[in-house]
């Protein structure tokens, strides 16, 4: 007998077998004789939030190109003076007036506005005006920093360039 498929040879060696053991042979069993198993369903074990412990390393997932950005969502900045951040203005000149010194500042969009000390920007507080400048008390927004806080000194332009 010749068989010229593979799916043929298994169908012969059944039926050959079935042959050779003689009627009391029981068949092999179906698809249809066999009881379908139940399929156990497994849950997923919950995901462990990220949580890194530095011990005096940096983590290796922040980029240290791009320190402090990406970390606070932005906000949307109030009008007027408290919207502005320091960066944001320049020192347009130096006002005394009833025994303390004022600071008029120019906004990118071309308003002046007067500064008086303990005044709050969107980055900073205005922490003393004085005859030279005004100082800044900035706060910092990175996370590989050591400090919180900086102080930035604003002069007029005439005093920088040393005139």
């Amino acid at each position: 007998m010749s068989i010229g498929t593979f799916s043929g040879l298994a169908l012969s060696a059944v039926t050959a077998a079935t042959v050779q053991a003689g009627p009391t042979a029981q068949p092999a069993p179906t698809t249809e004789t066999r009881q379908p198993q139940a399929t156990e369903i497994v849950e997923p074990e919950p995901i462990e939030a990220y949580a890194y412990d530095p011990e005096g390393r940096r983590d290796p997932f922040v980029n240290p190109l791009r320190r402090g950005t990406g970390l606070r969502p932005p906000t949307e900045r109030p009008p007027g003076l408290p919207g502005l951040g320091i960066n944001d203005l320049s020192l347009r000149g130096i006002v005394f007036s009833a025994g303390e010194h004022l600071a008029v500042i120019q906004s990118p969009d071309n308003r002046t506005y007067i500064l008086r000390g303990d005044e709050q920007l969107f980055d900073a507080v205005v922490k003393t005006i004085n005859a030279e400048g005004v100082v800044f008390l900035q706060e910092v927004n990175d996370p590989l920093s050591l400090v919180n806080e900086r102080e930035v000194l604003r002069t007029l332009q005439g005093q920088e360039d040393g005139r």
